[in-house]
């Protein structure tokens, strides 16, 4: 399977977990890393619109594929507003990617969709009396009943023909010492295939707000 250039999109409140992908990276080659680092991005005297440009043209323009980590307040962070904005756009020399949501222990909603059969594979497989039910696209209830994500992704969820799964962290082992790369991998290239869906980019980005 062909490794994808992968950007991680976080709070920085969970930091841990992405120190963990990257080590689990280290060890098993499972994607190139084009993610940010902590304090990359000065932002102090930069306008919001500077600072997603910087977030497109330096670090997402070269990915194909974002993981987007879901822990708690996810809503409140202008910053994933800003990436998943530019990840979403498909500019003429920047191609839109594709995205694979991962919930973390911290989100306080158990979030799982799946649209490739891999996270329906990974979840029986672990509890078989999982019950699915189809996708609710009422952009309302899901705004509701799927609060702990960002705006712009129930945005995109509500439309019919958006493609992106939801796993959850702990479904895949990724803290311990059998972590399920092999199904990380397949979640990856699932989302890689799906870059060139027509996102929904029509709200206005986050603001940070004026203290």
């Amino acid at each position: 399977m062909n490794k994808h250039k992968v950007f991680i999109s976080f709070k920085y409140e969970d930091i841990k977990y992405v120190k963990r992908l990257l080590k689990l990276n280290e060890q098993y080659e499972i994607f190139e890393d084009y993610s940010a680092n902590d304090g990359d991005i000065d932002d102090s005297n930069l306008s919001d619109e500077q600072v997603r440009k910087i977030i497109r043209d330096e670090y997402i323009k070269s990915s194909s594929v974002m993981i987007l980590l879901i822990g708690n307040e996810m809503r409140e962070s202008n910053f994933v507003d800003w990436e998943l904005l530019a990840s979403m756009t498909d500019y003429p020399n920047y191609p839109s990617t594709g995205i694979l949501i991962i919930q973390l222990p911290s989100s306080p909603i158990i979030n799982r969709l799946n649209f490739s059969d891999i996270v329906k594979e990974v979840v029986n497989n672990k509890f078989p009396d999982t019950i699915w039910t189809p996708l609710e696209r009422n952009q309302d209830i899901l705004n509701r009943e799927r609060k702990n994500l960002p705006i712009r992704l129930i945005d995109n969820l509500s439309k019919d023909d958006i493609k992106i799964d939801i796993i959850n962290w702990n479904d895949l082992d990724l803290s311990t010492s059998y972590p399920n790369i092999n199904k990380l991998q397949q979640l990856i290239d699932y989302a890689f295939s799906n870059r060139k869906q027509k996102y929904n980019i029509s709200r206005p980005m986050q603001g940070r707000r004026v203290k």
